[in-house]
């Protein structure tokens, strides 16, 4: 492929094509810059081989040398390569000195059920060829050459793909009502995806501290090699049988040196003969899960028998398609997160919606159905004592008129009465108080310390 300077307009044209329905519709932010695609965007004659643009036209103060034609597969990421179809040479109108043409490309390949492949036009003028425009997230794609994607305000570029939603329908209600505390607000956000697709993350291999054991003063040290130090609050295991839980859960952007560390706030639902399989969901700052990013990100994670997955993994099934694991959230923002066993499957929610689901199969038939062990907790990892990292937002968990990190209330499901019941009675974790601590204050828990 040719280089393109710096100086180089950039202009694409996008067009994605279905095997279900046979339809060419648009996606994505499409430039106003020419040249202009009218007309019949692309047909597809039966057979499925050809692709044809009826009506390329350019201005004629910037004359077009040819157009390229892109395809990329819907499930892959959006700075994937595409592969070259062909390229579309312009026609003069020694008429009027406009630019015409009426070319086709050919394109054997079909889309298997449920698939889809989309399309993209390139143009080439004196000053090299355009890029490859933006996705629908408004997410740039690059160009051919390898031009880095822009940011976003959500979502981590890079951090997930587009797949049509191929699980199991979700609860027909919200989340378990949290009591009277009340819910954090719903903040409806853009969707990511095209209708009809989701999100899907893509999954990162990090450190990360299985939730502190059941014993009075515990600090797993074991897990992946590394030192993590807690400041939890958490239920009297085993005392009884809940079908989840959830927390109105702050968020904050600790800060954490350049070395691998993480500062992370999360719940953690377990249950089994050891209370050893669990479902994880909360926020994190971590340049390695976060692609270098230092702000606070959503993510899920799970444990089989004590053996850790991946962050945002792991077989975990996205179905919201605004909420993602992998996601930013906004700092000093809460949210009502949780989860709930549902036919079987462990739906986790934040911001009181339904983001998705570890599949009860994970464990086995009947294996991980109801939780009988809650904890709510901060936690830091780094290979250093003292760990100085911040936990939460820096402020010790005692110390409440300085305002330290909260949760804002913890709780556990009834999914008979379809209620988060408020669990004022938990016990405290302080392995390491010098550090890091906690506190009650009257339905919060306060956590927290600078390291």
């Amino acid at each position: 492929m040719e280089h393109a300077s710096q100086g180089s307009r950039r202009r694409s044209r996008l067009a994605v094509w279905s095997v279900l329905p046979l339809l060419a519709i648009w996606v994505g932010s499409i430039p106003a810059a020419p040249p202009e695609v009218t007309g019949d965007l692309m047909h597809k004659e039966s057979g499925g081989e050809r692709l044809t643009f009826p009506f390329l036209s350019g201005d004629p103060g910037h004359p077009v040398d040819h157009y390229t034609v892109y395809r990329g597969h819907l499930g892959a990421p959006f700075d994937a390569e595409f592969e070259t179809l062909g390229r579309l040479r312009t026609v003069l109108d020694p008429r009027d000195g406009s630019f015409e043409g009426d070319c086709a490309v050919n394109d054997g390949e079909v889309a298997a059920p449920a698939e889809s492949y989309y399309f993209l036009i390139t143009a080439t003028d004196d000053e090299g060829e355009g890029t490859l425009g933006a996705g629908s997230a408004g997410l740039s794609r690059g160009g051919t050459f390898g031009d880095p994607p822009t940011s976003a305000p959500e979502v981590f570029p890079q951090s997930w793909t587009c797949h049509f939603y191929l699980g199991e329908p979700p609860p027909p209600f919200p989340p378990p009502g949290c009591g009277s505390a009340g819910c954090a607000d719903v903040r409806p956000l853009s969707p990511i995806c095209p209708v009809g697709s989701v999100p899907m993350s893509l999954e990162y291999s990090a450190p990360k501290g299985h939730p502190p054991d059941q014993g009075p003063g515990a600090k797993d040290q074991a897990v992946l090699a590394g030192p993590y130090y807690y400041a939890a609050s958490r239920s009297v295991p085993n005392l009884e049988v809940r079908e989840g839980a959830g927390v109105g859960m702050a968020v904050y952007s600790p800060t954490i040196p350049l070395v691998l560390s993480h500062s992370l706030a999360e719940l953690a639902v377990q249950g089994g003969p050891q209370n050893d399989n669990i479902v994880e969901i909360g926020w994190t700052v971590d340049r390695g899960v976060n692609g270098g990013s230092v702000d606070p990100h959503l993510f899920v994670f799970r444990w089989v028998n004590s053996v850790p997955g991946t962050y945002n993994g792991s077989g975990w099934v996205q179905y919201n398609n605004a909420i993602v694991p992998g996601m930013k959230l906004p700092v000093n923002s809460s949210g009502y997160a949780g989860y709930v066993i549902w036919q079987g499957n462990w739906w986790g929610w934040w911001n009181n919606q339904w983001v998705g689901y570890f599949p009860g199969a994970i464990w086995g038939p009947g294996v991980f159905t109801d939780s009988t062990f809650h904890q709510w907790f901060g936690e830091v990892y780094r290979l250093a004592d003292p760990p100085q990292v911040q936990m939460g937002n820096g402020v010790k968990g005692t110390n409440v008129r300085s305002s330290p990190a909260r949760f804002d209330f913890v709780c556990e499901v009834d999914a008979t009465t379809w209620l988060c019941f408020i669990n004022a009675g938990t016990s405290l974790l302080m392995p390491t108080p010098s550090y890091y601590d906690a506190a009650h204050g009257g339905i919060r828990i306060y956590y927290g310390g600078p390291g």
